[in-house]
C-alpha cells in the first residue's frame, strides 16, 4: 500500500487483467528477458521470450499491478491447474520497484488476489533487489517452501557415458512417440507421484488427466519440435517403465522429461534411456543436450553430472504452497 500525502489516506496497489494493456506487460518481461540474459541465464530467457510471445498473442492469463492513476509496476502471469489454483511465473517488477518495499507490496497483493482459477499455490522467478532471507522470512510465514532448479548442460563431442553395470536381461528399449501417449502418461502418473515436478507445467490436479495434457504439449511442439529419434522407452513385458522425451529448441536440443517406474528403479534404467539418447543426439556436433533439475532430487542431481551433463544455469528458486498441493516440505526448508 502507499500512503497519499496529501489526502492523508493509505492506497492499495491495483490489479488489472493482463489483456487490458499487452504491450505494457510485454515491455516489462521484455526487460526481464534482456536482464537474464545478460546474467548468462539462457534457459530462463527463452522461457521469458516464450510467455511474451504468449502474452502479445493473447494467449496467457495474468495481471498488471499499478498505483492508481500511476503506470503499471508489477506483471504477473498465471496458468490454471483446474481444481486446485493457479501456478504463476513469471513475475517482474519495474527497476524502481526492485527493492524488499516493492516486492513485499507486490507479493502481498499477488498472494490476496481473487481469480476464478483460484489461489496462488506455486510461483517461480528471480526477485533482483530481494534477498534469500528478505523472501523467506516473507513467504514461509505464509506457507510457502523454497525448492531450487539447475539448468545442466552435456557439452557436444563429450564422451558417451559408461553403459550401466547390469544389462538389460528382459525387455528392450525402443523409441516413443504420440501413439504412446496413454502410456507414456501412466507411466509419468507413477514417477512424479509425490514429487514437487509434477505441479511445475500441470493444468489439472487430477494426475493422469495432467500428464495426458503435459505430453501432448510436447508432442504438439509446445516445448519445441518433437524429437522422436532421440526419445526413448523401456518396455517390460509389454509395457513401459521408463520414458526419455527430446525436443529441439531454436539454441538447443531439450531433454524435456526423463522417468523411471519406482518397481524397477535403482536398476540403471535411466542410465540406460539417458544414453540411448546420448547416442542418439552424438551426430549433431555442435548443438547442446539441456535439461532442468530439482536440487532436492539428489539422486537425479548426481545421475546427471555422473553421466557428464555440467551445470549452465542456476540455481533458481521456486515457492510452492506445500500443504496445499499436498506435498512435503523440501529438506532445504527451515
Amino acid at each position: 500500500m502507499r500512503r497519499d500525502l496529501h489526502r492523508n489516506v493509505v492506497t492499495a496497489p491495483v490489479w488489472r487483467p493482463l489483456q487490458e494493456d499487452p504491450e505494457g506487460a510485454s515491455r516489462l518481461l521484455e526487460v526481464a528477458e534482456a536482464a537474464a540474459r545478460a546474467t548468462g541465464s539462457n534457459m530462463e530467457a527463452e522461457g521469458l521470450a516464450a510467455q511474451r510471445k504468449g502474452v502479445q498473442e493473447r494467449k496467457r492469463s495474468g495481471g498488471l499491478l499499478r498505483d492508481p492513476d500511476g503506470p503499471v509496476w508489477g506483471v504477473a502471469v498465471w496458468t490454471s491447474i483446474e481444481g486446485l489454483g493457479r501456478r504463476v511465473s513469471p513475475i517482474y517488477l519495474a527497476e524502481d520497484h526492485q527493492n524488499p518495499a516493492g516486492w513485499t507490496r507486490f507479493l502481498a497483493s499477488l498472494l490476496e488476489s481473487p481469480d476464478p482459477a483460484g489461489r496462488v499455490l506455486l510461483f517461480s522467478a528471480p526477485m533482483p533487489g530481494f534477498s534469500d532471507q528478505e523472501a523467506r522470512a516473507f513467504l514461509v510465514p505464509r506457507g510457502f517452501h523454497p525448492y531450487h532448479r539447475y539448468g545442466l548442460k552435456f557439452p557436444p563431442g563429450s564422451p558417451l557415458p559408461d553403459a550401466p553395470a547390469l544389462p538389460l536381461r528382459t525387455g528392450r528399449i525402443r523409441t516413443v512417440g504420440p501413439a504412446d501417449l496413454e502410456g507414456l502418461a501412466i507411466l509419468n502418473t507413477a514417477s512424479y507421484a509425490r514429487s514437487i515436478d509434477r505441479f511445475l507445467f500441470a493444468t489439472a490436479n487430477e494426475p493422469l488427466v495432467g500428464a495426458r495434457r503435459i505430453l501432448q504439449s510436447l508432442f504438439e511442439g509446445e516445448y519445441g519440435t518433437f524429437v522422436g529419434d532421440a526419445s526413448f522407452g523401456l518396455e517390460l513385458a509389454g509395457e513401459l517403465r521408463g520414458a526419455t522425451i527430446v525436443t529441439r529448441r531454436p539454441t538447443h536440443l531439450l531433454l524435456a522429461d526423463v522417468e523411471v517406474h519406482p518397481s524397477v528403479q535403482g536398476q540403471g534404467h535411466a542410465r540406460r534411456l539417458i544414453r540411448a539418447t546420448l547416442e542418439a543426439v552424438a551426430r549433431d556436433s555442435t548443438t547442446p543436450l539441456v535439461l532442468a533439475v530439482t536440487e532436492e532430487s539428489p539422486k537425479a542431481l548426481r545421475l546427471y553430472r555422473d553421466l557428464g551433463f555440467v551445470v549452465q544455469d542456476g540455481p533458481f528458486t521456486f515457492w510452492a504452497d506445500t500443504a496445499a498441493l499436498g506435498i512435503s516440505p523440501s529438506p532445504s526448508s527451515p
